[in-house]
C-alpha cells in the first residue's frame, strides 16, 4: 500500500511538470530584426505571440525606425540602433535627435 501510495505521488508531480512546461510562455529572442520588442525592455525582440523573457510582458510591434540615430547621453561619440547599450558605461542609447529628458519639466536656468 505505501509503495501504491508513493507511485501515485511521483505519477502526480510528474504530470504537473508536464502541464506546467507546456504552457510555459515562448521565450523573446534579441534578435534586432524581429518586429516585435518588450515595451520595457526594447533589447528583447522576438515575434507576435512571444513575451519578454525578462519581466513576462507581451511583446508589442515595433515602427521601422532606420534613419534613426541613438547615443550614449555620456558618451555621445558611441552610436548605434535602438535597444544598443553604451560600450563604455553600459547606460541605453537614446534617440539623438530628440532632447534628453532628464525628469526636469519647467526647470530653467
Amino acid at each position: 500500500m505505501k509503495n501504491l501510495l508513493i507511485a501515485g505521488l511521483a505519477l502526480a508531480g510528474l504530470l504537473g511538470v508536464f502541464v506546467a512546461c507546456k504552457n510555459t510562455p515562448k521565450a523573446a529572442n534579441t534578435d534586432q530584426t524581429a518586429a516585435y520588442a518588450c515595451p520595457m525592455h526594447p533589447e528583447i525582440t522576438g515575434k507576435a505571440g512571444d513575451t519578454c523573457s525578462k519581466c513576462g510582458m507581451n511583446l508589442e510591434p515595433v515602427k521601422a525606425d532606420a534613419d534613426a540615430t541613438y547615443a550614449c547621453p555620456m558618451h555621445p561619440e558611441i552610436t548605434g540602433k535602438a535597444g544598443d547599450k553604451c560600450s563604455k558605461c553600459g547606460m541605453d542609447l537614446v534617440r539623438s535627435d530628440q532632447p534628453a529628458d532628464h525628469g526636469k519639466e519647467g526647470h530653467k536656468h
